[in-house]
């Protein structure tokens, strides 16, 4: 739609790793050139962590792309899988080779047998594996038997690994140690800077035949790297509804205006999130943060939200909502009756012993100064209260109300 409007020759910005649209920040060029060179000397397994929407996918693309016609690549995308003879099948189908009905020694010797004739490409076969945090302990020690297999002193399978920063914690674990060990190479993506967010959406824009200096405003791509943070999916997000929403508008230009449109977009917030900055310049501050569209009236205050609940959920907050209600009724009747008689210590004091501590849930992840809105606080089913480490105290008026 808006290619025509701007006369470009493609969609610069894509939802969907794509090589040809690389841009070499320092970070992923970097955690690049590594994976090649350890490729290249077969050192050793390699794993690229970085938070998500930094690329890591987008670096398996390259490399599957540059070592496509000297190793039989495989990309393993779908990681999903609970058993080891899951992984051997994903791996056996990539090669196209029969993957049902074996049991999981003889899908290893089907492997390993294709890793001996002379099927194999010449430098033996790159195991790309994305989304790696998600494998079990178990997926991790069938990767490193993989990688042991050897022919005329040289390893047969070169492994790369992309996934979170979970993926660095399941290594460490005891039973991953000796793979641990192994590894030859960790590359961590980062955010983009500022600049390298500016030359990001030029260059993509240039690429598509366009002209990006002309197209966006100065102030349009600083307010695009201050909403995104500097990740590359999220720019890619916010510049994508911007031409869109241009386009519709019959604007030449990508104005500052646009996208905070586009961002509210994006995040389907109504009204506008960046109309406002605090004295620094960051308008992800806690005066202007806004969760789900909606903002605290008290600058104190934190509401803390925890997403749909199903109907035992709610009938469960129904119930504890209305015995913090008459309990806190009661103590502000109670604290009534010592006004009228005189005692001044009873003013204004409410005894909620009874009830559950629920800033002592937050201890961990916010200031003790910081208060927290119970009013859109969820209770979630009881298989979860273990998570919300819940006190004896507090499980049994949960289960005094529910009863």
């Amino acid at each position: 739609m808006f290619e025509q409007k701007f006369k470009l020759k493609s969609r610069p910005f894509t939802s969907t790793p794509y090589a040809p649209n690389y841009f070499a920040a320092e970070s992923i060029q970097n955690a690049l050139a590594q994976c090649r060179l350890c490729i290249e000397r077969s050192s050793g397994p390699v794993i690229v962590t970085g938070p998500p929407g930094t690329g890591k996918s987008l670096l398996l693309a390259m490399l599957a792309e540059q070592f496509i016609s000297e190793y039989k690549v495989i990309a393993l995308t779908c990681t999903r899988m609970v058993q080891r003879t899951d992984l051997l099948q994903n791996i056996l189908f990539e090669l196209q080779l029969p993957y049902r009905n074996f049991s999981e020694g003889e899908l290893r010797l089907s492997l390993i047998d294709y890793l001996k004739t002379k099927n194999a490409s010449r430098g033996g076969m790159l195991l790309l594996v994305d989304e790696a945090h998600s494998l079990a302990p178990d997926l991790l020690d069938e990767l490193r038997l993989i990688t042991n297999f050897v022919r005329n002193g040289r390893p047969q399978v070169s492994l790369v690994m992309a996934g979170s920063s979970a993926l660095e914690d399941h290594l460490i674990e005891t039973k991953s140690e000796s793979f641990n060990q192994r590894i030859a190479a960790r590359c961590y993506l980062s955010h983009l800077r500022q600049t390298e967010t500016f030359e990001y959406i030029l260059t993509h824009i240039d690429r598509a035949g366009g002209n990006g200096d002309e197209l966006f405003t100065g102030e349009a791509l600083k307010l695009i790297h201050q909403a995104s943070q500097g990740c590359p999916r999220v720019i890619n997000q916010i510049c994508d509804c911007s031409l869109v929403l241009a386009a519709k508008a019959h604007s030449a230009r990508i104005t500052a205006e646009i996208v905070k449109l586009a961002w509210n977009d994006v995040q389907s917030i109504p009204g506008s999130l960046l109309s406002e900055t605090n004295s620094t310049g960051d308008p992800y501050s806690n005066a202007n943060v806004k969760y789900n569209g909606a903002q605290s009236a008290d600058d104190n205050m934190l509401t803390v939200e925890f997403g749909q609940l199903d109907d035992d959920d709610s009938q469960t907050v129904e119930l504890l909502n209305a015995h913090v209600s008459s309990e806190t009724t009661n103590s502000y009747a109670e604290s009534d009756q010592g006004k009228t008689d005189g005692n001044k210590d009873s003013a204004g004091v409410h005894d909620h012993a009874d009830l559950p501590n629920f800033e002592n849930l937050f201890d961990e992840q916010f200031d003790h100064e910081e208060k927290v809105n119970l009013t859109y606080f969820p209770i979630v089913s009881e298989q979860n209260l273990s998570s919300l480490m819940l006190t004896r105290e507090q499980l049994a008026i949960l289960d005094r109300v529910e009863a």
